[in-house]
């Protein structure tokens, strides 16, 4: 993989920095400004990739106002009554609890792709003027960065285990030993990337089914963070997000773990 490619996962999380004017920054928390940057990147990530016409992202907290992120159409764009009923369309869409659904309104056909997750669920709305849209392709990018969401407003689990790891560096790379523990056996596995061998180690050690997929750091504002990347046999993903201090490699194994906790 590539040192370009390894900046982000795609165009998103390469470019994952605020998209908003500095105006509405100052007034979100740290938090609020870490959502919209992750949100942002995973709209980014859509909006390269697929023509749309509609594309917006629903986060919607058990315990809290739901946050929109509305990419297409401006709102500039809209008069006040076909905000409304766009709006309202989000609205049933979120209150249905359906997984995946489609409506039409003025001839844009939309489909919503919702993740749900422990503390909130995301929703993704994706639409095309007169022409639908093949879900299929676009169901990993949403609920990879849905999942990410979720995960950065749920925070930590504090029932998850933590790896014990053992580093060596080497001319194979760099060799990572998980020591058996909790409900972890003993896992090692060699890289040239320690990232990609942490989480290599933490499946052997783990007996998971699931594959390696991807790993990195990444930087949101003045917050870092590691993304981990599983994959089942068929593709689907299964993200681990989790902000990071000075320890980059247990960042790691914590993402990893969380990656296969699904939570």
């Amino acid at each position: 993989m590539s040192a370009a490619q390894k900046r982000g996962l795609g165009r998103g999380l390469a470019a994952i920095l605020p998209t908003a004017e500095s105006s509405e920054n100052e007034l979100l928390s740290d938090n609020g400004r870490i959502l919209q940057s992750l949100a942002n990147a995973g709209l980014d990530q859509l909006a390269s990739t697929t023509k749309l016409d509609l594309l917006a992202y629903l986060h919607l907290p058990r315990f809290n106002e739901p946050v929109l992120f509305l990419r297409k159409p401006e709102l500039s764009m809209l008069s006040p009554t076909r905000v409304y009923r766009l709006f309202d369309r989000f609205v049933q869409a979120a209150r249905s609890g359906m997984l995946e659904g489609t409506f039409t309104e003025e001839a844009t056909v939309t489909v919503f792709l919702r993740t749900p997750g422990t503390t909130s669920d995301g929703v993704h709305f994706l639409g095309r003027t007169d022409a639908l849209i093949d879900s299929t392709a676009l169901r990993t990018t949403t609920h990879t960065f849905a999942s990410i969401c979720n995960q950065f407003v749920a925070g930590m689990p504090t029932d998850l285990l933590t790896p014990r790891l053992i580093v060596e560096l080497n001319d194979e790379g760099t060799t990572v030993h998980v020591l058996p523990g909790d409900d972890l056996r003993r896992g090692r596995a060699v890289s040239t990337d320690p990232q990609e061998a942490v989480v290599r180690a933490v499946l052997e050690a783990s007996g998971s089914a699931l594959a390696y997929r991807d790993a990195r750091e990444v930087i949101i504002g003045d917050e870092h963070a590691v993304l981990v990347v599983l994959s089942e046999h068929n593709g689907t993903p299964h993200p681990g997000f989790v902000l990071s201090e000075d320890d980059l490699l247990q960042a790691t194994a914590a993402a990893t773990l969380r990656a296969l906790a699904g939570r």
